[in-house]
């Protein structure tokens, strides 16, 4: 008799594990509803780096959209690039019994190529879920490979239109790794752990109401509230660097354009004999300014490390072309040649 007690209650316990969560839009609190289309059930995000060239990005998030004006939220769109992977994607849908009634895998949605400038050097892989009806409950599951520790996702916890009742962000690091961090438009503060291997920080925040939006109003970036994570330490397509202080990173950005500001002899020559008659310094900067804006195309070819590292002055010479950093570098390069001493700065123009 026993037995079969102990036997019953084991299929009970089995039963019990195996129920599905059920996210039922009836049990989300009257105020996390309030302005809001979308309930964050539950997000995880878990950042672990094993090396300066080497770390994970793991994200799950479950979400209820309550009604049309959140379907934006069924979009899933994830980026890649040579240092940034999308290795596995999956989608869930669920019905009000918390029973998946979708399953989409990675090689079921779409890839195309994208990217900045002339040439396109990375790709974004999307799909769209398309609900028969509102409220639909959500699940997106997916994991990225950084070969590079230069950027590391915010934790934007919050967006447009949605309340959240539970997320939180946790990043590994190796001992001796320190995250610079700050929050923009709050005071989250991370957990930080240490231990003998690894450094943990973990970010969490619940029971959000939704932000008003204001039609209008500036960009969500400029009024939503995220946490900013970077390393101290980085590498970026095998350049490593120290972001500690503004003066380290500049050293950084200085090494990249090291022996880049070399003009052909026949080139120094001209602008010289350019400015040989200009009577200031101001005059010879205009003169060479103009000849620039008159010879030379503007053109964002960006490829790897090219999105920091600017082309040569001699290749900008030859081929009468070059985007920002690389016109920059071949204006500082020209003024060199006259004696006229000058850096190249990098700005954050804002965005629009």
């Amino acid at each position: 008799m026993k037995k079969y007690l102990l036997f019953a209650l084991a299929l009970y316990a089995a039963s019990a594990v195996a129920q599905p969560v059920v996210y039922n839009a009836a049990l989300i609190p009257a105020a996390l509803k309030k302005g809001a289309s979308v309930i964050v059930h539950d997000e995880t995000i878990n950042l672990e780096v094993s090396d300066l060239d080497d770390a994970r990005l793991k994200v799950r998030k479950i979400f209820t959209v309550l009604n049309e004006d959140g379907k934006e939220s069924l979009f899933f769109n994830e980026y890649s690039t040579k240092f940034l992977v999308l290795d596995e994607a999956e989608i869930k849908v669920y019905d009000s019994q918390g029973k998946v009634v979708e399953k989409h895998k990675k090689k079921e949605m779409m890839t195309t190529a994208v990217g900045e400038g002339l040439i396109e050097e990375g790709n974004v892989t999307f799909f769209q879920v398309k609900p028969s009806s509102y409220p639909v409950t959500v699940e997106f599951n997916y994991e990225q490979k950084l070969k590079s520790t230069f950027y590391f996702p915010d934790y934007r916890f919050i967006r447009k239109g949605e309340a959240v009742m539970q997320s939180s962000y946790t990043a590994k690091v190796p001992s001796g790794l320190k995250l610079r961090h700050k929050a923009r438009y709050c005071a989250l503060e991370p957990v930080v752990t240490e231990g003998e291997k690894q450094t943990t920080y973990q970010w969490s925040v619940k029971e959000l109401p939704a932000v008003e939006d204001e039609e209008g109003s500036r960009s969500m970036r400029d009024r939503f509230p995220y946490v900013n994570i970077v390393a101290n330490q980085f590498s970026h397509y095998g350049f490593r660097g120290d972001m500690s202080s503004w003066k380290s990173f500049g050293a950084w950005i200085n090494d990249l354009y090291t022996n880049l500001d070399v003009l052909p002899e026949t080139r120094q020559q001209f602008f010289q004999q350019l400015v040989k008659d200009a009577p200031d310094s101001q005059e010879k900067v205009r003169r060479i300014y103009d000849f620039l804006q008159n010879n030379f195309r503007y053109v964002s070819i960006q490829l790897g490390i090219g999105g920091l590292r600017p082309f040569s002055a001699q290749f900008t010479d030859e081929k009468k072309y070059g985007d920002c950093k690389a016109l920059s570098n071949y204006m500082k390069a020209a003024l060199k040649t006259v004696g006229i001493r000058s850096h190249v700065a990098i700005i954050n123009a804002g965005y629009n």
